[in-house]
Order: structure tokens, then sequence, then C-alpha cells
């Protein structure tokens, strides 16, 4: 790697991982208001902020909607010996078993950009409080975009007129992976 600038913005950045394996404990409330307050200071187009967050923190909740993108694998189309052997497993969790998870929204009228920035704020501001992250897009597509899901919808008070772009997962890492190679030369300077 090239000689960068370090500092904690940068380390924040770098030190970033998905996380899939979280502690049995709950995110302190001061740690999910920092959070959704970085979150509300992303850049937005002309200053929109056109986007929503549904906190889900209700183990209740996170089980049914577990358990209805599971059934919706399993009894899909698709479904095989490789996918009943991983959906199959009674533990197994989309969420990882993380005690917070938020889905993020956008009005369908809008531009999903303005709610990514949101998303990189959630996640560069969890890493900084030493929390781990996750993105989620399977049970986006596979559950809350069909109509099966909208009672999914509805628990989380998305408003109608929203598309949910991406989950993320939030909790304290019980797992710390190593860094992936990545390809740092895929750029051209003009």
């Amino acid at each position: 790697m090239a000689d960068i600038i370090m500092n904690d913005v940068v380390k924040a950045i770098l030190d970033r991982r998905s996380i899939r394996k979280y502690a049995d404990k709950q995110i302190t409330e001061e740690e999910l208001q920092t959070i959704l307050t970085c979150a509300f200071n992303a850049p937005s187009g002309g200053n929109s902020q056109s986007w929503f967050i549904s906190v889900v923190q209700d183990k209740e909740v996170l089980e049914n909607m577990n358990k209805a993108f599971v059934d919706g694998i399993l009894n899909g189309p698709n479904a095989d010996d490789k996918a009943r052997e991983r959906f199959g497993n009674p533990d197994f969790s989309v969420y990882f078993h993380a005690p917070t998870v938020m889905f993020i929204s956008y009005p369908k009228s809008g531009v999903e950009t303005n709610a990514s920035l949101l998303g990189e704020n959630i996640v560069l501001a969890a890493q900084s409080l030493g929390l781990g992250t996750c993105y989620l897009g399977g049970i986006i597509g596979m559950l809350l975009r069909k109509p099966e899901g909208m009672v999914h919808r509805r628990a989380m008070k998305i408003p109608e007129d929203h598309e949910v772009l991406f989950g993320i997962t939030i909790g304290y890492p019980e797992e710390a992976p190593a860094a992936k190679p990545r390809d740092c030369e895929k750029f051209v300077r003009i």
C-alpha cells in the first residue's frame, strides 16, 4: 500500500470488517444515539435527507423475520440440498444473532445514493465505537420487497412509499476477521 496519512477516520475505514458473530449483549442507548446522530449527518443531494431508519432490537421481531426468510428460501423454487443444509440449521440467523439491526429505506421517487451515504456513516460510527457491523442484502430482496414481507415492513413502520435498500447488523463483535485483499490499482489519474 502507498504511504497514506493516518488519523482516526482513516483508521476506522481501514479497520472495518463485516462481522458475522456477535456477543449476546445489546448495544447501549448512548451508542445507539451516537450512531443515529452520525447517520443523520450524512450528506444528501440538495440536503433532502431522503431516508428512513428502522432500528430493530426486539428479538421476537428479528426471529419472526428470520423464520419468514428461511421459510421462503426452503420452500422456494430454487431450494436444493445446499440451501437446505445452510438455512435448515435451527441456529441459522440471517442477522448473525446481532442484537440490533437497522433497515435503511428511501422514497421510491428518490435517489438511493443518499441512503447509501447514511449507511456508510452508520458502519463507520459503529466501528469507531468498537462495534461490529455487516451489510445485509439477501433478506431485503427475498422478503421485504415481496408482498408477504408487508407484515414485517409494517412492524418496522417503514413508510409505504419507501423502498428498503439494505440492512445493517450492529453489535459487540466476537470475531476479528483478517483483512481481505483489496485491489488499490482500480483508478485512473488524468
